[in-house]
């Protein structure tokens, strides 16, 4: 059983690891279109 609590755990951890790469992804395409708007603005 111990063997199968430490292989959730680290399933959990991997899920955790997934949901932040996609969330760092997210962002920085966020940010991206942020400086795309603002440098759109700047010309206009």
């Amino acid at each position: 059983t111990r063997d199968m609590l430490a292989r959730d755990e680290r399933d959990a951890l991997n899920a955790v690891d997934r949901e932040l790469e996609g969330g760092q992804t997210k962002l920085n395409n966020l940010k991206k279109k942020f400086t795309e708007n603002i440098g759109n603005m700047s010309k206009a």
